[in-house]
């Protein structure tokens, strides 16, 4: 966790402003820990298991992707799992959406037009249809 603080002063008067920045992770949490009595180990659960399900994918399909490319499976993940559950993002899933989510990570695969824009973004040789690097 990262935290920091900075004071700063109101050129007019006032009271001094403090400003904290903290790392998206724990702002997520927060948020979750105020919706529910159990959301941080809901969030962190939830959190968890689609890490694993990303980097099970890229193990199971023995690929090898930039940051880019992995940041795509991510964005996929979390799309899906924000439509099933009616929600905008992870943050305000709710206790009843839990076994929903846990389901469809579970069951997760990349979409179509995702692993082609991962293609797309790697340097596949012209004609390979697979991302598999051996």
């Amino acid at each position: 966790m990262s935290v920091s603080n900075k004071k700063s002063t109101k050129p007019q008067g006032g009271r001094p402003q403090v400003g904290h920045a903290l790392k998206l992770d724990m702002a997520k949490e927060i948020a979750m820990i105020q919706r529910t009595d159990k959301g941080k180990g809901e969030y962190s659960y939830i959190s968890t298991r689609v890490k694993h399900a990303v980097n099970g994918y890229i193990d199971i399909h023995h690929l090898v992707l930039n940051r880019k490319q992995r940041g795509m499976l991510y964005k996929d993940i979390s799309r899906g799992l924000n439509e099933v559950t009616g929600v905008k993002t992870r943050t305000q899933l709710r206790k009843k959406d839990f076994d929903t989510a846990d389901e469809f990570v579970t069951n997760w695969v990349p979409s179509t037009a995702t692993l082609q824009i991962i293609k797309q973004l790697s340097d596949v040789p012209e004609g390979q249809t697979e991302l598999i690097r051996r």
